[in-house]
């Protein structure tokens, strides 16, 4: 695979950043209960 330097990979970053975020909240909460 080979990744070009695009507008869009700031916006895959942020995504990322936003899904990481989310599946550590939710794999945190899960595992205090």
């Amino acid at each position: 695979m080979v990744t070009q330097e695009k507008p869009i990979s700031n916006w895959a970053r942020v995504v990322m950043l936003s899904v990481t975020r989310t599946t550590t909240n939710f794999s945190s909460v899960i595992l205090s209960r």
